[in-house]
């Protein structure tokens, strides 16, 4: 045996030894590397998830900010009563009552006529016929209620003092849509108003 061979001989396991360290350590290299990938991948697919949940979350957040605006601001709108069921009667009652307690004029007398809907009106002051029964369109529209009303004997600072309260007290919303002072006497003016009150009905409220 050449000295060669007897070397080789001599050294054969502990180079197969040193060959299976260098295969093992490269795959430990390699493995860690291939791992660290797929780690840096799993991350980003993570942040990316978050991302979308964080903006979901932010944009359910302000959808609920708006529900309880628009909750807050309905309750508001209901409790001075442009909302709901309108409370024709004590529209009367709460006025009737008030020119007793602040002693305006000699005596009243109301006509509270049928509600109507802001539709019809804007199709008969355009011009038009208005379309379908305007029974039903009352129950699914927006209505308004005329409030007839005279008083006899009374002042014009009266008068205004009557409304100006009035509006601070009754459950809805109006505005004096007319009124003609006349008939002047020693107990003072005739006074002939309308008020005209807004309401929202209650199969068209919002459910």
């Amino acid at each position: 045996m050449t000295p060669e061979r007897e070397i080789f001989s001599r050294s054969r396991k502990r180079l197969n030894i040193l060959g299976w360290c260098i295969f093992l350590a490269l795959t430990l290299v390699f493995g860690s590397i291939y791992f660290r990938e797929s780690l840096r991948k799993n991350l980003e697919t993570d942040k990316g998830i978050i991302g979308v949940r964080t903006a979901t979350r932010s944009v359910k957040q302000a959808d609920l900010a708006d529900m309880r605006a628009f909750v807050e601001k309905y309750r508001i709108l209901e409790g001075q009563g442009l909302v709901g069921r309108a409370e024709r009667e004590l529209w009367v009652e709460q006025l009737v009552a008030l020119r007793g307690q602040l002693g305006v004029g000699e005596a009243i007398t109301y006509i509270l006529k049928p509600p109507r809907s802001l539709a019809e009106l804007a199709q008969s002051e355009a011009g038009q016929v208005p379309t379908g029964d305007a029974d039903a369109l009352a129950e699914t529209a927006e209505l308004f209620h005329d409030l007839e009303f005279d008083i006899r004997g009374t002042h014009e600072r009266e008068l205004l003092d009557l409304l100006n309260e009035y509006a601070a007290r009754v459950k809805g919303r109006f505005r004096l849509q007319s009124c003609q002072l006349g008939n002047t006497s020693s107990n003072g003016l005739r006074a002939q108003c309308t008020l005209r009150f807004f309401s929202l009905s209650e199969s068209a409220r919002p459910q």
